[in-house]
């Protein structure tokens, strides 16, 4: 029953390179994450570099309020998380985050698998107040915090209903927004 499942079954096309959609054992799934012992599943893992991110970004933005630094903050940032969280491996990290940031000037519509995008809906979704308290925390403006909370909503809404591309597009000129709104404000 095995083989016969592993020779119909045809995963769709991906938009990350180094990630694959295969029937894989979880002795194998388990030594892919050893380097985090303490994560014991990718939605575990997903979990921490929403909250890790939210806290890096909001950081950086406070100390360095131009519109250029916050454009690429929220933008370079965000999806080195989602090259993170898809493939665990620092060799592959750095090349998947860079082709994920040049990506939106490919006109290809991916979809992501219905399992991935709703782990990535709910990771998201559980860093909005988080998120909101330390941008409040560090700026002061409600308009920019709600606003950029907005930013992340839409986008985990758009990933939900499997249109990577969508989201990307949506996520790319809200951040062009968001930042000029910044450089306003501080």
């Amino acid at each position: 029953m095995r083989v016969f499942c592993n020779q119909i079954y045809r995963p769709p096309p991906v938009f990350f390179p180094c990630m694959s959609v295969n029937i894989v054992s979880k002795a194998q799934r388990s030594r892919s994450l050893s380097f985090l012992p303490f994560m014991h599943n990718r939605l575990s893992l997903s979990f921490f570099l929403s909250f890790f991110l939210s806290f890096l970004l909001s950081f950086f933005i406070s100390f360095f309020p131009s519109f250029f630094l916050s454009f690429f903050l929220s933008t370079f940032c965000f999806y080195f998380g989602f090259s993170f969280f898809l493939c665990p491996s620092f060799l592959s990290l750095f090349y998947t985050s860079f082709h994920n940031y040049l990506s939106f000037f490919s006109c290809t519509h991916t979809t992501l698998p219905p399992s991935l995008s709703l782990s990535l809906s709910l990771s998201l979704f559980s860093s909005f107040i988080f998120l909101f308290l330390l941008l409040y925390l560090f700026h002061g403006h409600s308009l920019f915090c709600l606003l950029y909370t907005l930013h992340y909503l839409v986008f985990s809404l758009t990933l939900y209903f499997h249109s990577y591309f969508f989201s990307f597009l949506i996520s790319f000129f809200l951040s062009l927004i968001l930042s000029l709104i910044l450089s306003f404000f501080l």
